[in-house]
């Protein structure tokens, strides 16, 4: 396996900044919540620690032995494609540190301004030596964040994975291989209805000698990657003079099922072509054009 991203330890989403600390995230004692010692399964959350989990607070005699942290990473998994990778991980220690921060009071909230990042605590359990787990609070200072000292004493400890499970694929090998992308915009679908026939006219201004095809199944508004191909040489000519001289479109009202992201190396711009139904080509200026079979066989060719 090769690692594809960092570990993630808190969740930020931005929502902007210079706002006052929200009141309602000021955190209040809760009873102790008990959970199995274990992450959570993949199949319902495989990133668990939202806003969704309940906290509460160390019970008084609690004495950790070790400690859990569930995380995600997306990693590529050799000949098997990108997966998101559900990560269990423990720390054998008494997690005096982290204990200490834990049990102490939030902050009550500021009349300052505050940035307005969403701080969420990685999904973390305390473990005693019988093996009950709590999964605890994390106090929240004056603009109603995690307090980052707790969150630094758990980012120390010395954790070691134990577990790893794939959970979802991110992207299949197969379009790895092909350059292609999991999934993509049906834009001929979104903007064809919109954009103008337009005139035959060059389609790229460098000279082509490859020009890669991925073919996309279209739902709803959004293609699914089911093959992808490289054309090259005088086939790549071929079709990039068809391309190119392709007239304005023809009216039309039927429904395509599958269309192709046509692209060429060193060139930003891209064309998408209906695979059947009415068989347009959407230009990179936004005008469509009409293409018959022929060209249609020429793409397909593998």
């Amino acid at each position: 396996m090769r690692w594809k991203a960092c570990a993630i330890t808190v969740l930020l989403v931005v929502a902007g900044c210079g706002g006052k600390a929200p009141l309602g995230l000021v955190q209040t004692i809760a009873p102790p919540v008990w959970a199995d010692p274990n992450c959570p399964p993949p199949d319902k959350d495989p990133l668990p620690g939202g806003e969704q989990v309940t906290r509460g607070s160390i019970p008084d005699g609690f004495a950790t032995t070790w400690v859990l942290r569930c995380r995600t990473e997306v990693r590529e998994i050799q000949g098997k494609g990108e997966w998101t990778i559900q990560i269990a991980e423990r720390s054998d220690t008494n997690a005096q540190e982290l204990v200490d921060q834990l049990r102490r009071p939030s902050d009550g909230p500021t009349a300052s301004a505050c940035t307005m990042e969403l701080v969420v605590p990685p999904y973390f359990l305390l473990v005693d030596a019988a093996g009950r787990a709590v999964l605890p609070q994390v106090p929240v200072d004056s603009c109603g964040k995690p307090r980052i000292e707790a969150r630094k004493a758990l980012e120390a400890l010395p954790f070691r994975t134990i577990a790893e499970t794939p959970v979802v694929q991110v992207q299949s090998q197969q379009s790895m291989d092909a350059g292609c992308s999991e999934s993509y915009k049906d834009l001929i679908a979104i903007e064809a209805s919109s954009a103008e026939p337009g005139p035959a006219t060059p389609i790229w201004r460098t000279a082509v000698g490859a020009i890669g095809v991925c073919v996309y199944e279209t739902q709803q508004e959004v293609g699914k990657f089911v093959a992808g191909h490289t054309i090259r040489d005088d086939a790549a000519k071929s079709l990039l003079a068809a391309l190119d001289n392709a007239v304005p479109a023809a009216v039309c009202t039927a429904q395509h099922t599958k269309f192709a992201l046509l692209s060429v190396p060193g060139e930003a711009t891209s064309v998408v072509v209906e695979l059947d139904g009415c068989r347009r080509l959407l230009r990179p200026d936004q005008t469509v054009g009409q293409l018959d079979e022929s060209v249609i066989a020429m793409i397909r060719t593998t």
